[in-house]
């Protein structure tokens, strides 16, 4: 027997359903609920986008916020597990109470934080094992073939997992690896992330978002008038404008959608507001909108094709 609400549309859902949280409503996160994957050259102003944050708590291992003024969001500096672990331990008792002072948590640089949790890892090893040999007294040295990374990544990702399961929105900051150039001998960045190659995977298929910072400088040229032997001549002169420019995509280098189910389709370039020009606040409301112009995009597509739904 067929099932009779197989091919039916619930025009009206019941109040006992509804009072469940049962919905079909189109009705995407905001930004700052989102998990990012925000990647990034040294200097292009990463940590600078994620301070004009309102909101934001910057787990900042680097000491990097403190040097960006009028910052909106709020930071602490890491330096080690301890310090880590109660940070996240109190924001999964306000989010308990239901009293969340933060919405969203930054990982500057993610990189770190997997060292810090490497150094906690091999101090447990240590207490656990007093009689390893000093050979063996490293995680990385103490699991052969790859397990002292894969402990590793798996305390990373459960960090992660942790901010998530209390309701808040995070994103992991990360440089671009670097490889020194066989024949300038210059260090260059790379098309990865500093991240191991399976803890990079895992980042990017939890993410709602990939954004990209990067600096890119342009060349104007301007002509000046000189009077020269009376005669007024065009001097062509050349100045160089720096500009920061944001990218934020729904799909990851190779085309795939990142995370998992459906998110907010963009893709979009974001030259950035000069931020000592004009108030910090300017940067991550240029993002904001961007992404609220994608949300509105993909609403007014899911109001058109309710209207083709059958009525009964």
């Amino acid at each position: 027997m067929s099932d009779p609400t197989s091919m039916t549309t619930l025009t009206e859902l019941p109040a006992a359903y509804a009072a469940l949280g049962v919905t079909n409503a189109f009705n995407p996160k905001p930004l700052t609920a989102c998990r990012i994957f925000l990647l990034g050259e040294s200097w292009t102003g990463k940590t600078t986008l994620v301070s004009s944050m309102p909101g934001n708590l910057i787990i900042d291992h680097e000491d990097g916020g403190g040097t960006v003024p009028g910052a909106l969001a709020h930071r602490a500096h890491v330096r080690d597990y301890e310090s880590l672990d109660s940070i996240i331990k109190q924001l999964e008792a306000d989010a308990a109470q239901n009293r969340r002072v933060f919405r969203h948590v930054t990982f500057d640089p993610f990189e770190n934080t997997r060292g810090i949790a490497h150094a906690r890892m091999t101090a447990e090893l240590w207490k656990k094992f007093p009689k390893a040999s000093a050979e063996k007294r490293d995680i990385l040295d103490f699991y052969t073939e790859g397990g002292g990374h894969s402990k590793i990544n798996g305390r990373c990702e459960a960090l992660l997992r942790r901010v998530c399961d209390a309701g808040y929105g995070y994103t992991v900051l990360t440089h671009l690896a670097y490889a020194r150039d066989k024949g300038t001998g210059l260090l260059l960045p790379q098309a990865k992330s500093a991240l191991t190659p399976k803890l990079e995977a895992h980042v990017t298929s939890n993410s709602d978002l990939m954004m990209g910072v990067e600096r890119r400088d342009t060349i104007v040229v301007e002509k000046k008038t000189k009077t020269v032997g009376g005669h007024t001549v065009e001097i062509p002169t050349e100045r160089r404008v720096i500009g920061y420019h944001v990218s934020i995509q729904s799909r990851d280098s190779r085309g795939y959608d990142v995370g998992r189910g459906a998110r907010v389709e963009i893709d979009a370039d974001i030259p950035l507001p000069d931020a000592r020009k004009q108030p910090l606040s300017t940067l991550w409301k240029a993002v904001e909108d961007k992404y609220d112009e994608a949300v509105e995009r993909m609403r007014e597509r899911d109001t058109a094709q309710r209207k083709e739904l059958p009525d009964k």
